[in-house]
């Protein structure tokens, strides 16, 4: 995503020092090539993909009786795994309700749970724990993320939400990521009453609009919150933060250039001055 990289320099010059030292540090042997199917513990692509085999142990993927993956433990701390679930293009209703996912080392894209291009899903109770991205949602719709537990590492994200829309993210216990929720081109969501430890930064909202953010206890080493269209969005006056900070970077970007011509402006006459005063 191309504002992360922009957030990451404002948000934390500590990462300047730390990445080259990741650079040297030698580079891992390659995994061998594997399907998209064994990349992940459960793999579901298209509606027909809801089976048995892949978790399901009832519904019929309508609204009123949703497909239902539950009771789920996936330990991935000594295999060679992308990460837990990922469902992909789907658009039958469905709910991932208390599952437990252990990441390791070894998982490559480091994913609890992914969606993508999923319309009508919720994740529901479940525990994501070990170094990783806890749980991610792309090019999605109507997805409710509520009541889950999220425990990773610094370098990595609770929630990552990417250009989705209609999404609800409540009751969330995140903690020890570097960025504790992540939203970049979405439009039309709530983030309500989560809870977020321990992470650098809290709540980040890039180009993101029609953004409702209340009731939210974030206990971060750096910024709490963050967000370029705060304009467009709903914030608590106990967040009010991101919009006084916003301000002072637009001040700033206006004073510093607008100084810096009249500093020339100074030099300038000054120097007309000495040059007319030695005729």
């Amino acid at each position: 995503m191309g504002g992360r990289s922009g957030v990451l320099v404002t948000l934390s010059l500590a990462c300047m020092m730390i990445v080259p030292v990741l650079a040297v540090s030698g580079n891992p042997i390659a995994p061998p090539p594997v399907s998209p199917e064994s990349r992940y513990e459960i793999y579901i692509h298209g509606d027909n993909a809801f089976t048995p085999y892949n978790g399901v142990t009832e519904g019929t993927g309508t609204q009123d009786d949703p497909f239902i993956i539950q009771g789920l433990s996936i330990d991935l701390t000594d295999m060679y795994r992308y990460g837990g679930v990922y469902i992909h293009e789907t658009s039958s209703h469905f709910v991932i309700r208390n599952v437990t996912i252990m990441l390791g080392e070894s998982s490559a894209e480091h994913y609890g749970i992914k969606l993508n291009g999923v319309h009508n899903g919720i994740v529901d109770d479940c525990r994501i724990i070990g170094p990783g991205i806890g749980i991610g949602v792309s090019f999605s719709s109507n997805v409710t993320i509520t009541r889950n537990e999220l425990a990773g590492e610094y370098f990595d994200y609770g929630l990552d939400l990417f250009a989705s829309s209609q999404l609800t993210v409540a009751h969330n216990s995140i903690t020890g990521y570097f960025y504790g929720i992540w939203m970049n081109d979405v439009d039309d969501a709530s983030v309500i009453n989560n809870t977020i430890r321990g992470a650098s930064s809290g709540i980040l909202l890039v180009d993101s609009t029609e953004i409702a953010v209340a009731e939210n206890l974030v206990y971060s080493v750096g910024d709490p919150y963050y967000d370029n269209k705060w304009m467009e969005n709903t914030w608590p006056e106990s967040h009010k933060v991101i919009e006084e900070t916003f301000g002072r970077l637009l001040l700033l970007s206006a004073v510093v250039p607008a100084f810096g011509l009249m500093s020339v402006g100074v030099l300038l006459l000054r120097k007309g001055r000495n040059n007319f005063g030695s005729k």
